[in-house]
C-alpha cells in the first residue's frame, strides 16, 4: 500500500494540479508557469526516488510507466502553455504597432495622411486577424480543460 498512497496518488494529484491549471486565465503567464515548472520537477524527483528505493532491473516496472505517463501530461500542458502564450506575446507587439500608427496619423500632416492611413488599415486588418486568433486559442485552452482529463483516465 506504500507505493499505492506515495508514488500513484502523489503523481495523479500533480497531474490533476496541471489540469486545473487551464483554468486561470492565460493573461497571468507567471502562474501557470510555476504550476508546470514545481509540477515536471516534482515527477522527475519522484522518479529519481522510485529508481534509487528498487533493485535494479532490466525492464520497466509498472511505476516507472506510470510515472513516465505522468511526466508526459505535464509535459504536454507546459507545452501548451507555451504555444499559447508566444503566440499571445505576438498579438501584443501588433497592438502596439496600432497604437504606434494611431499616433502617427494623429501627428501627420495633411500630405502624409494617405500614406499613414494605408499603414492605419493594414494593421487594423491584422488586429482583427489576431482578435480571431485569440478566440481560437480560447478555445484551444477550453479543448484542453476537456481533453487533458479524458486522455489521463
Amino acid at each position: 500500500y506504500s507505493y499505492l498512497l506515495t508514488t500513484f496518488f502523489s503523481s495523479t494529484m500533480v497531474v490533476f494540479i496541471c489540469w486545473l491549471s487551464f483554468f486561470i486565465d492565460r493573461k497571468e503567464p507567471g502562474t501557470r508557469f510555476d504550476i508546470y515548472l514545481v509540477s515536471v520537477l516534482t515527477l522527475v524527483t519522484q522518479m529519481g526516488t522510485n529508481s534509487a528505493a528498487l533493485p535494479r532491473l532490466s525492464y520497466a516496472t509498472a511505476i516507472d510507466v506510470w510515472l513516465i505517463l505522468c511526466l508526459v501530461f505535464a509535459v504536454i500542458a507546459f507545452a501548451e502553455y507555451t504555444i499559447l502564450d508566444v503566440i499571445t506575446r505576438r498579438s501584443r507587439g501588433v497592438h502596439k504597432e496600432v497604437e504606434k500608427a494611431e499616433l502617427t496619423k494623429m501627428n501627420s500632416s495633411a500630405g502624409d495622411e494617405l500614406a499613414v492611413e494605408d499603414e492605419t488599415s493594414q494593421i487594423q486588418i491584422s488586429v482583427r486577424h489576431l482578435w480571431l486568433q485569440n478566440f481560437k486559442l480560447s478555445r484551444i485552452d477550453r479543448v484542453f480543460m476537456l481533453l487533458y482529463p479524458a486522455m489521463f483516465l
